[in-house]
């Protein structure tokens, strides 16, 4: 029977050692071989095999079930948000319990998102016309494309900022509400806003800004925000007093004095975020 090396295939006499590198390293090994030319290169072939087929088909298989995993996971987590989008509607009460009930950050970061790229918009629309409008009579035609990027970022703020508020204000007053469900509680609060605001960014695109200015739409559109946000702050105070047990009158201060916090951190983002696009209107000119 013919002898080889064991650990480069090279064939031998008998008695002979390999000169390879492998055999030099385990001489032992190397005498104590013998396989037949055949059954070895049956074996390097079924080896060799494996290692470029077995590995990467299972490999593949994995990944196809990963992303099979990550597809279902998005398709529910869709479907979840639209009902609560669709339940609010029948039963405003019940879905913003659900939201508030959920110990998922997934779900309140979703939302919140939603509400700050509507924002974003809403934001953007009117201001982005405005200034391709003064364009016109300027011989800069210079047009900001940063609107709904810092507007999307300032609503993403503050909604983080009041869910820390309501938080730190529920330990001082005992109610001891965690971070996980005072953000859920401000996402709860944010569907009515997302609602709201998606109303008047449709009527904005389809009537137009022109159109838009006059008095009556200028009125609902200010019907539209504020409405949206006395109801979200209305959820916001009726999530709160859940906690309460009893003591609703510290979910009242509770949520005024978040949102008067709130409140005064806009009104200095509102105040120089005016000034510079006003300071950006008259370079125009």
């Amino acid at each position: 029977m013919a002898k080889f090396c064991i650990n480069c295939g090279n064939k031998l006499e008998v008695g002979q050692s390999c000169s390879c590198r492998g055999a030099v390293l385990n001489p032992a090994e190397n005498k104590i071989s013998g396989f037949s030319n055949n059954n070895y290169d049956d074996s390097r072939n079924q080896s060799n095999g494996f290692a470029l087929t077995s590995e990467p088909s299972i490999y593949n298989q994995h990944q196809q079930s990963n992303q099979n995993v990550d597809f279902e996971a998005v398709k529910g987590l869709a479907n979840t948000i639209l009902g609560y989008f669709l339940g609010f509607f029948k039963n405003a009460a019940t879905i913003s319990r659900q939201i508030c009930e959920n110990d998922s950050y997934t779900k309140s970061i979703v939302l919140l998102a939603l509400q700050a790229i509507i924002g974003g918009l809403l934001i953007y629309t009117p201001m982005s016309a405005a200034q391709k409008s003064a364009s016109r009579y300027s011989s800069i035609s210079v047009v900001n494309t940063d609107y709904f990027f810092y507007s999307f970022i300032a609503l993403v703020i503050f909604s983080a900022f009041l869910a820390l508020l309501l938080m730190m204000y529920s330990k001082a007053f005992r109610l001891e509400v965690p971070f996980n469900k005072t953000l859920a509680i401000v996402a709860a609060g944010s569907i009515p806003c997302t609602i709201g605001w998606s109303v008047n960014l449709l009527l904005l695109i389809i009537l137009g800004v022109g159109l838009f200015t006059s008095s009556f739409f200028v009125a609902l559109s200010t019907a539209l925000i504020f409405g949206s946000l006395i109801a979200s702050y209305l959820i916001i105070l009726l999530m709160i007093m859940a906690y309460a047990k009893g003591e609703e009158s510290k979910a009242f201060y509770i949520v005024i004095l978040s949102n008067i916090s709130v409140i005064f951190l806009e009104i200095i983002f509102m105040w120089s975020y005016a000034a510079s696009s006003i300071e950006s209107l008259n370079r125009m000119f």
